[in-house]
């Protein structure tokens, strides 16, 4: 810009000077006005493009922040996937195993032996087969669940429940599967699993949260009827429960 201003001075200068004509003037100047604003837009553009080079930088470098930050979660889920499948290789070894010793033949007592032959045992430990842990089982199963994997938490709290039937977490086990059904709303066959809490552990925590969530299976359906007795029985024998206060209101729209 400073050498445009010496230019037109020096064109001035020629003019004044009688050096050249009044039109070849003219013509300089028009031609450094059409340079002097091409400058200008040269450099509002460039002003342009590196405020977009830094904005774009700014951005790759959230983004690389966020593929590293998904990148560890996949690799988080690979190996928690890779545990899973490493535990359901173990527990189909042993079902196999298993399987394969149910159809085997004792061998006989030895002639003159009063010993009875040992019993055949089915124990993981004892035969030298994977061990289930349970809780790591019923943990799996509730972290799928809570994950949305529905399907993949029914086949784990089914094996739980054939597996550890008499465990303390058995009637937990039992309510989550009611409860996986009741999250994928097929509401029909949640009812049978809610039921199965009452009818094989009446005595557990988990019996007035299935009662409430089997009325609300009915209700869904559209079995009011069903509903209302439900909930009028959590209202009466468990009136101190959280559930009863839930069911007065439902009661209200019954």
């Amino acid at each position: 810009m400073k050498q445009i201003g010496l230019l037109l001075s020096a064109i001035t200068t020629l003019l004044i000077a009688g050096c050249a004509s009044r039109g070849e003037i003219e013509t300089m100047k028009s031609q450094l006005e059409y340079i002097e604003r091409s400058t200008v837009q040269m450099q509002e553009r460039l002003v342009q493009m590196d405020s977009m080079y830094r904005t774009t930088i700014d951005k790759n470098v959230a983004y690389q922040a966020d593929l590293r930050t998904a990148l560890a979660d996949l690799l988080d889920k690979s190996a928690s996937i890779d545990s899973r499948l490493s535990d359901m290789e173990g527990r189909i070894n042993m079902i196999a195993n298993r399987s394969g010793q149910s159809g085997s033949v004792s061998s006989p007592v030895a002639s003159g032996s009063t010993e009875p032959a040992a019993a055949t045992t089915d124990s993981a430990g004892q035969q030298g087969l994977p061990q289930v842990d349970q809780n790591k089982l019923y943990n799996n199963a509730i972290s799928d669940l809570k994950e949305g994997n529905y399907v993949m938490a029914v086949m784990e709290l089914n094996e739980f429940l054939t597996m550890f039937k008499d465990s303390p977490m058995a009637d937990d086990a039992q309510y989550w599967l009611g409860e996986c059904y009741y999250g994928k709303k097929e509401y029909a066959k949640a009812i049978p699993e809610f039921e199965k809490v009452e009818r094989n552990y009446p005595k557990g925590d988990q019996l007035v949260p299935a009662l409430f969530k089997m009325g609300r299976s009915y209700e869904e359906l559209g079995e009011k009827k069903k509903a209302k007795i439900i909930f009028q029985r959590i209202v009466k024998e468990f009136p101190k429960s959280m559930e009863a206060k839930i069911a007065q209101d439902r009661l209200k729209g019954l």
